[in-house]
Formats: structure tokens, C-alpha cells, sequence
């Protein structure tokens, strides 16, 4: 009995640790859709109503069809494109461990259709502008990306345990990632130098604590230049960038376009939403 017990928790422990971390869930329409090398350090799962969008994977072109998932794990550089507008659900999400599946890889998943009517629920509920479907947005969510990554192939998933001291590390970051000199406190929780937990980071994630914590603050300010609330200057500040030139500068090297660019793209939407909320926009260059 106690075999089975400590066996069980284990499992248990290896599950809490590579849950879904919901970054970015929004709803629009694709004029344009042009980017180059779009590798970051996040899953990205994506699904349209008609066909028309593709990617660019190593030189060959992907269509995404309509009605399909396709999940993109962190690390995978690839371009984007599409040849007449479509309706584009798309989701940013972490792991436990971002590097759990090797990049370059791009997978495919036909929802059933109890799944189908899941995703068009959760894609009604995005484009209300109302707080009042918050956590059914975010439960929905994580329901819609789970049968995804279990219906990526074994083979594809890496053999080797996840570094405990890296997913704490990881989870540090997500928490504050506008923290300054995170690097000295992680290093010291985690019983190395800096430069030994810098390298070890690197060899796990695929990026220094520093590049992975950029791409989250960028990412974080990409939902709240969205949501359309705070000033470009109050989207720096709570980004954790010294100002709004710097963080202008980040953001246009990491995303292609400047944030005051960015937010004109979205300035069909409502003023009014919050958070992972979006209406339809159709506007040019979503990632």
C-alpha cells in the first residue's frame, strides 16, 4: 500500500508541474498575417473558422485547416501568412518545462466534435466584452488545450526528468517576470553561482533568464496594449522598461512593429476589455 501511495504522488507531482500556464487567449480576423521567425518561449496553439492562413515551416508551406489545432511548441522558428481574411483563435501557453518537446516540431489535432463546440463556447465568450466569463474563459481554456498536448505522440516528448531547480526557477520568473537582479536571488535559491545557473537555464529553457524574462514581459504588455486601458507609458512602467523608449525599442526587436503600431492594429476593439478578452478584429498581423 505504501508503495502505491508514494508512486501515486509522484505522478501527481510530475502533473501539477507541466500544467498549462494560460498567457494569451484572444479572438480575431486576419487581413494580413505576415511574420518572420516567430520563435518564442511559449507553446502557441491555434485554430480558424476557413481556410486561408498558413505557416512556413524550414521552406515548406503549412496550411491551417479550418477546424483544426495546430500546436507549436516553444523554440520553433516559423512564418506566417494568409491569402484572404480568416477568423484566428490563437493561445499562448508555458509548461512546467518550455523545452519538454524538441523544437521544430509543429502538430496537428482534429477535435471531435464535442471538442469543436467547446472551442466555438469559448470563442462566444471572448467576444463579449464583459468580465462576467473570466474563469469560464480561463477553465474553457485549459480544456481546449489539454486534449492537444495529449494527443501529441510520446516519441515526440524528451526522456530526460525535468531539473526540479530549473521549473522552480521558471516559475520564479513567471510569477515577477519585471523583476531586477532576479538572476542573483535564483541563483542562490537554486545552490549555484550565477553564471552555473545562467548556463544550466540555457541548456533547459533554450534562452538566457533574461532573454526568457523579455519575452514575457512583452507578451504581458501585448495583452495590455490590447486592452486598449493604460497609456503606452503605463504599459512600459508595468512591464518593468525604465521608459517608453526603451520599452519601444524591446518591443518593436522582439515583435516586428513598435507598440504604438501594434495598438493602432487594435483599434477596431472594444476600449472596454480586460484581460484575455478580445472582439473580432480585423486587422493586419496577428502572431
Amino acid at each position: 500500500m505504501a508503495n502505491s501511495i508514494s508512486v501515486h504522488t509522484r505522478w501527481h507531482k510530475a502533473q501539477t508541474a507541466t500544467a498549462p500556464q494560460l498567457l494569451t487567449c484572444a479572438y480575431c480576423v486576419l487581413v494580413r498575417w505576415d511574420h518572420d521567425d516567430l520563435s518564442a518561449p511559449y507553446w502557441r496553439w491555434y485554430w480558424n473558422d476557413k481556410p486561408g492562413a498558413y505557416l512556413i515551416l524550414k521552406g515548406k508551406r503549412m496550411p491551417l485547416l479550418p477546424g483544426r489545432v495546430t500546436l507549436i511548441p516553444p523554440h520553433t522558428a516559423f512564418s506566417t501568412g494568409c491569402d484572404r481574411p480568416v477568423g484566428h483563435f490563437f493561445m499562448h501557453f508555458t509548461l512546467g518545462l518550455d523545452r519538454a518537446v524538441t523544437p521544430g516540431q509543429i502538430f496537428t489535432h482534429h477535435p471531435p466534435a464535442s471538442e469543436q463546440a467547446l472551442i466555438r463556447r469559448l470563442i462566444r465568450f471572448i467576444q463579449q466584452d464583459t468580465g462576467a466569463h473570466a474563469l469560464s474563459i480561463s477553465f474553457l481554456a485549459q480544456a481546449a488545450v489539454n486534449p492537444a498536448l495529449a494527443a501529441v505522440p510520446a516519441a515526440y516528448w524528451k526522456g530526460h526528468r525535468p531539473d526540479r531547480r530549473m521549473e522552480q526557477a521558471l516559475n520564479r520568473i513567471r510569477g515577477n517576470p519585471a523583476a531586477i537582479d532576479a538572476n542573483v536571488a535564483l541563483a542562490r535559491e537554486t545552490g549555484m553561482n550565477v553564471s552555473a545557473f545562467t548556463r544550466k537555464f540555457r541548456q533547459a529553457v533554450g534562452h538566457t533568464p533574461h532573454q526568457y524574462r523579455l519575452r514575457l514581459r512583452v507578451e504581458h504588455a501585448r495583452a495590455w496594449l490590447r486592452e486598449g486601458i493604460m497609456t503606452i507609458e503605463e504599459v512600459a512602467t508595468k512591464s518593468g522598461f525604465c521608459d517608453r523608449f526603451h520599452f519601444s525599442r524591446v518591443f518593436k526587436r522582439v515583435m516586428g512593429v513598435s507598440p504604438a503600431a501594434f495598438r493602432r492594429q487594435m483599434t477596431s476593439a472594444s476600449p472596454r476589455l480586460v484581460g484575455r478578452r478580445t472582439n473580432p478584429v480585423k486587422k493586419k498581423n496577428f502572431p
